[in-house]
């Protein structure tokens, strides 16, 4: 029976590449023998340890807690360990349940979205929508993909990158009256996380309409909900918003693109 091996051969059999081995031994994890011309011999010991190794690894144990258990191995330091390694795998299936709630969130949004009538204007009711924001200055189209990173970065504990909440933007007032619809003065995500909000969409009547394509196809869009609401006897009172349906997180075909625009509106 043989007793040691080299390390091709246990690199082979655990399909890791020899530079992790050395890492191992480096950490005080491993203690290969040397043959007689410096070659690293692995032996059955070594191998178990492996196996353990391996295991917590794959659990985010760091290598001092690795090399703890290694040095001080018992039935009671086992059955401790094991203990550990459940709390973490049942803190993993927790996130992964609250990534697959999310997951399934995303997926009825966007099927929702996309029974949205484009092109129709009408009146909404909304409720209030809490939100975080990102100040800073004015943006226009290309710079608010940016500025939406930035504040998933800000709020990277509550929200998911891939869209923990509907993402929009405020059209700049001062813009907008001057005909240039494409600058905003602020990004925000709308949250469920009340508590997180530095920013509230406030409730009410909204006219609201959805476009496809390019935003650029909102110039010809928010004209007509303008005089939506003239002809309606509705006075604006708000600044417009976009929100972000469909976007290049979803689709690279600009034609999928789906945005809604929204105008809060009162009785004249």
């Amino acid at each position: 029976m043989r007793h040691y091996y080299k390390i091709s051969e246990i690199a082979q059999l655990y399909s890791i590449g020899p530079d992790s081995l050395r890492y191992y031994e480096e950490a005080g994890l491993l203690s290969p023998k040397r043959d007689e011309n410096g070659y690293r011999m692995y032996s059955i010991d070594d191998i178990w340890k492996l196996n353990v190794i391996r295991d917590m690894l794959k659990l985010d144990f760091s290598t001092a807690r690795i090399k703890e258990y290694l040095a001080a191995r018992t039935v009671e330091a086992t059955l401790s360990l094991l203990l550990e390694e459940r709390a973490v795998i049942d803190e993993r299936i927790s996130e992964l349940e609250r990534i697959k709630s999310k997951l399934t969130e995303r997926e009825a949004s966007i099927l929702n979205a996309l029974r949205r009538p484009v092109g129709e204007i009408y009146v909404r009711r909304l409720p209030t929508r809490a939100c975080v924001r990102l100040e800073g200055e004015t943006l226009n189209d290309a710079e608010v993909d940016f500025a939406v990173k930035k504040l998933h970065k800000q709020y990277e504990g509550e929200l998911f990158l891939i869209r923990g909440g509907t993402v929009g933007a405020i059209i700049d007032d001062a813009a907008l009256k001057s005909g240039a619809f494409n600058r905003f003065s602020r990004v925000f995500i709308i949250t469920p996380h009340a508590e997180k909000a530095n920013f509230i969409l406030p409730a009410g009547d909204y006219i609201t309409a959805a476009y496809s394509g390019p935003y650029k196809n909102r110039i010809a869009l928010l004209p007509l909900m303008e005089e939506y609401a003239a002809e309606n006897g509705l006075k604006i009172n708000g600044s417009a918003i976009e929100l972000y349906l469909i976007d290049i997180h979803e689709s690279a075909d600009e034609g999928e693109n789906l945005t809604e625009l929204q105008l809060p509106v009162a009785r004249k």
